[in-house]
């Protein structure tokens, strides 16, 4: 994960003003620098002319061009040569920036932003250079540690937090998140090395699938990524699923994967990563590819509740009979009734997916309806046995790998 100017100019959005180059918003940053007399033309065959380097923000209030404005764009010419990332001016002075500097930044996508108004009226320049020195350098520091983005993830998921926290959280792995966002989630086998993974994942960044308004990285023995734009139309969702799922991952690795639905708010960022781990986990458990977490019907409601007491209560005095029989008969109507929901209740699918005759699958249905004291002919009883199944599968779903804890706030 890298640290970009766009997540720069999200930290400091009351204070900064860009002024040009909008179109280098996803330059990296890896450090910053000052600017403060290395430029000046009577030292520039001095050591110190070549002190800025590619990815380095630059921090000045142009002191040294007090008395010739115009020495701004050989600044920036300078800057850009050298890859900088950027450039912050804290104008004290209030120089005129020469629309030759915003024309030459403009043309290379080389950020200009203006720390403060630029308003000759407005003394609001409320931001140190030193407070964005620290937090480029506690942001490039974070990122490196994959632990941390992993534990900032856990906490999300897995602690009871107010939605300001959650938000906040959200805004830790990236700043630039836009107004409009999804989750997806790709899980792989067992036996897929870590290094596999983080190869994929690079290889979305070099083909340039992931942007800077986007968080990418290695969760659980998966990819999560969060896509996020100003507007995300359904069939957009659809053709980034699509991309993200297929052919842009290694054909060979074993794979499933969920996707959450769209979210508006970042206070619902845990929802959406609940959404998309569950939508994975029921892939997993059924045809594999990968699910929308709003195609789930009932199981949406179901993967909130199903660790609760109460549902897991209602779900065992329905099945445990049923498993009772089995263990004393050595049949296995269990299987039978989990792959019967799982076709939605097609006696002719369950039937070819067990091998079996239908007769035989109509036979062993009736054998559970009277096992558990349930009427055949009433579709509330149905209705009871499909969900008491569903329960039971829900929680085995979330209990495969390192699942979140579901609560039954979760995602309603």
């Amino acid at each position: 994960m890298s640290y970009t100017v766009s997540d720069f100019y999200h930290t400091y959005y009351d204070s900064l003003k860009i002024v040009a180059g909008s179109g280098g918003m996803s330059r990296i940053i890896r450090d910053c620098d000052i600017l403060d007399y290395e430029l000046l033309p009577t030292l520039k065959d001095k050591f110190f002319h070549t002190n800025f380097h590619e990815g380095q923000l630059v921090l000045t209030t142009f002191l040294y061009a007090r008395d010739n404005p115009f020495a701004i764009l050989d600044a920036v010419k300078h800057l850009y040569l050298k890859k900088t990332a950027g450039l912050v001016i804290r104008n004290v002075l209030k120089l005129p920036i020469p629309e030759s500097v915003v024309r030459y930044a403009d043309a290379r996508d080389f950020p200009i932003f203006l720390v403060g108004s630029v308003s000759a009226s407005d003394d609001s320049i409320n931001v140190s250079f030193e407070s964005m020195i620290c937090t480029i350098y506690h942001r490039n520091e974070r990122l490196k540690d994959i632990e941390y983005v992993k534990n900032v993830l856990s906490a999300v998921l897995e602690r009871e937090l107010p939605p300001g926290e959650i938000r906040q959280h959200a805004l830790e792995l990236n700043p630039s998140f836009n107004s409009q966002y999804f989750c997806l989630y790709r899980t792989f086998d067992e036996l897929t090395a870590s290094a596999q993974i983080q190869a994929d994942i690079d290889r979305y960044r070099q083909e340039g699938f992931v942007s800077c308004e986007d968080f990418i990285c290695e969760f659980r023995g998966g990819i999560l990524l969060v896509k996020s734009r100003e507007y995300i139309s359904h069939k957009e969702k659809t053709t980034l699923s699509d991309a993200f799922f297929g052919k842009k991952v290694q054909a060979c690795a074993a794979v499933h994967g969920g996707v959450s639905e769209l979210h508006n708010t970042l206070t619902e960022f845990r929802q959406a990563l609940t959404e998309a781990i569950c939508a994975a986990r029921y892939s997993a458990a059924h045809h594999g590819g990968y699910c929308d977490y709003s195609g789930l019907g009932l199981y949406r409601l179901i993967f909130t509740c199903c660790q609760n007491s109460d549902m897991q209560r209602f779900s065992r005095s329905i099945l445990l009979p049923i498993e009772e029989y089995d263990l004393e008969n050595k049949t296995n109507l269990r299987e039978t009734l989990k792959v019967y929901i799982e076709t939605d209740c097609s006696v002719p699918e369950t039937a070819r997916r067990l091998a079996q005759h239908e007769q035989t699958i109509r036979y062993r249905l009736g054998r559970i309806y009277d096992i558990t004291g349930l009427d055949h002919r009433s579709e509330a009883a149905r209705e009871q046995l499909s969900v008491a199944a569903k329960i039971h599968m829900a929680n085995e779903m979330l209990q495969q790998g390192a699942s979140p804890s579901v609560h039954e706030d979760a995602v309603l």
